[in-house]
């Protein structure tokens, strides 16, 4: 059976530290826009072919791992993931899709079941309970009676409410080799109530059925997404006598066979080389990013259509470029358009991405920073989000590959490959008023940054009418994120500006200067403080990540857990450096203050919090039984 989950480790095996997974947390749930990487699984050994849905602030997360399919699900601003479930343990897999209808989760993927499956074929799931459990994989295509004549080689989705669309390739065993795409959509109910289908049937539309000259053509790279009329668009790559081209289809043209995309560059022999395409739909428009080699000058293009296909234009977004060109995708923030693409240099992998900006492409190109870079990254599946884009990955150590999620908000303000790493998120935020006066400052950078550069005169704040300093404890909590804890209150009704200048990233180029300003309001420092919320979770704990989660009626100057044994005995005290909130989290990796793991049992902890003119407490308590 498929449908037994896999235990999940201690964190501590996986090689987290403590604090690293504290300062996480509080960056997360301060809404930061870039943080470092969370590992969505403990057992992964070969992650691979990943795929990423993002819905109502959950993330949705297929991929394999060897020859098995799994889902995990991250929640609670994805602080939480579940442990990951094996949807298959087959022969053989490959790269499974994910769509999401209410509660319902649709997964798609090839795959050869056993010795009694020659070749690989499509096979889904569904999970009617939000991911908690799938059903047994079914066979889509082929049937048995042709389950000897196709091989499977990519399938993808995608679903809007009114039901769901298919896309596969599948090509005849033997020589010479047949490729075609195959199209099917319909009713969630209808779709997944086909099973077992021939090449005959009247539920697939073969979109590719009179390519002239298609033997020993190969067909790859399927993409697939809906224009706003509800149209599907499929877009792949077709390879046939040394030619590579781009090809596009749309519901609008059923009966007929996709097209070559036009307007791209030819060499001088009118031969045409581009691969990898990945297509986007945005409103009404059609956009393409993809490989483009003609003339052998190695180039990331892109071409759009406004008119479903008649007509593209032709742009170059990044070139030439000296290595090899990995996973290129196309990612919307708010309604900004971005390329993203992975650069291989002599095994050394570089994830970037650029900004489109109106009608051209910026002149600057970005790394994305990864907890890999600049090697090790690779399998991105992108999600489109208002402020941010949401992205997986395989990071690659120490010969094994293992699956992680992150989001950054793509900045262009500076972290150019020109050398600039800049500051991408600032908290208080520029020009806020009636900051708490119990608050302090968070700095945040685009990249790894030289940690001893953090200092008095790299990061200042200070009064803004006076120009006087604001003493303050200055902690880098990661490599690129530093905070300000003043010694003391901010004043009622003061402008404070904060300068950072001088700091140096890991490469020693120097950040891009900043400045901005916030003010207090008439707020009474000598108010009162206390905790209004104190809970730890999940409490009974029998396996996962073990969390405190606290809230205040304003920021403390500190806090500190305490955990005892019911004899009284003082476990451990976790004491978070990020307290600027008036709410947020911390783990515990369920060690005691010695580094010996605790045993199962009842123990009581304490929060306490020191709100300068005085102190305060709640007390809870855990019950371990793993």
């Amino acid at each position: 059976m498929y449908l037994l989950p896999l235990p999940i480790k201690k964190l501590t095996e996986i090689g987290e530290s403590v604090m690293k997974r504290i300062f996480l947390v509080f960056l997360i749930l301060l809404n930061i826009i870039v943080f470092s990487d969370i590992r969505m699984e403990t057992n992964a050994q070969q992650a691979a072919d990943m795929n990423l849905l993002v819905e109502s602030g959950d993330a949705y997360v297929v991929y394999k791992d060897g020859s098995s399919v799994y889902f995990v699900k991250g929640t609670s601003d994805f602080l939480t993931w579940s442990t990951p479930y094996r949807i298959a343990l087959f022969s053989s897999v490959g790269e499974p899709d994910i769509v999401k209808n209410g509660n319902n989760i649709y997964v798609f993927f090839t795959g050869k079941k056993d010795a009694n499956d020659p070749n690989k074929r499509i096979y889904y799931s569904v999970s009617s309970n939000n991911g908690m459990s799938f059903s047994a994989p079914v066979v889509f295509f082929p049937g048995d009676a042709e389950k000897s004549t196709y091989d499977c080689s990519e399938v993808k989705i995608k679903a809007d409410s009114s039901g769901i669309g298919v896309v596969f390739i599948a090509s005849t065993t033997g020589n010479p080799i047949f490729s075609n795409v195959y199209f099917a959509s319909g009713t969630y109910a209808g779709i997944t109530s086909l099973t077992d289908l021939l090449s005959s049937s009247g539920s697939i539309e073969n979109i590719t059925n009179s390519f002239t000259s298609a033997y020993d053509s190969l067909i790859s790279s399927l993409s697939l997404d809906i224009t706003t009329n509800g149209d599907y668009n499929v877009c792949f790559e077709r390879e046939y006598n040394q030619i590579l081209n781009c090809y596009y289809w749309n519901e609008s043209m059923s009966g007929s066979d996709a097209a070559a995309i036009t307007n791209t560059q030819q060499d001088i022999t009118g031969k045409i080389f581009n691969s990898l395409p990945f297509m986007k739909a945005s409103g009404s428009d059609i956009n393409v990013l993809f490989q483009d080699i003609t003339s052998g000058v190695n180039k990331i293009a892109y071409v759009k259509s406004s008119d479903a296909g008649t007509t593209w234009n032709y742009s170059i977004v990044q070139g030439p470029i000296n290595g090899n060109i990995n996973y290129p995708q196309l990612i919307e923030v708010g309604s900004e358009l971005y390329a993203f693409w992975v650069e291989d240099v002599s095994g050394t992998l570089y994830p970037k991405y650029k900004k489109y900006s109106l009608t051209t492409w910026d002149a600057n190109v970005y790394n994305l920073s990864t907890e890999f870079s600049p090697y090790g990254a690779k399998y991105f599946d992108f999600a489109d989000g208002t402020d941010r884009a949401y992205y997986v990955y395989a990071g690659e150590n120490n010969s094994e590959r293992h699956a992680y999620f992150s989001f950054s908000s793509l900045s262009t303000s500076g972290g150019s490959t020109s050398g600039l790493p800049t500051v991408v998120s600032k908290y208080p935020s520029p020009d806020s008023t009636n900051v708490d006066l119990g608050a302090g400052v968070r700095v945040e950078f685009s990249t790894s940054m030289n940690t001893s550069t953090f200092t008095s005169t790299n990061i200042q704040l200070n009064v803004k009418n006076t120009g006087a300093s604001v003493p303050a404890t200055i902690t880098a909590t990661t490599s690129n994120v530093v905070i300000l804890n003043p010694s003391s209150n901010f004043n009622s009704n003061t402008e404070y500006r904060v300068s950072v200048s001088g700091c140096l990233d890991s490469n020693g180029n120097q950040v891009v200067p900043t400045t901005w300003d916030f003010s207090t309001g008439a707020q009474d420092s000598s108010s009162t403080g206390s905790i209004t919320k104190a809970i730890s979770y999940p409490n009974p704990f029998r396996g996962g990540v073990f969390k405190f989660n606290y809230s205040f009626t304003r920021p403390a100057q500190s806090v500190k857990i305490k955990v005892y044994d019911m004899r009284g005995k003082l476990v451990t005290t976790i004491r978070p450096i990020d307290i600027t909130g008036t709410s947020s989290e911390a783990i515990w990796d369920l060690f005691d203050k010695h580094g010996n793991s605790i045993s199962n049992g009842i123990y009581i902890y304490k929060i306490i919090a020191d709100f300068g003119n005085e102190t305060t407490e709640k007390e809870g308590k855990i019950i371990i039984a793993r």
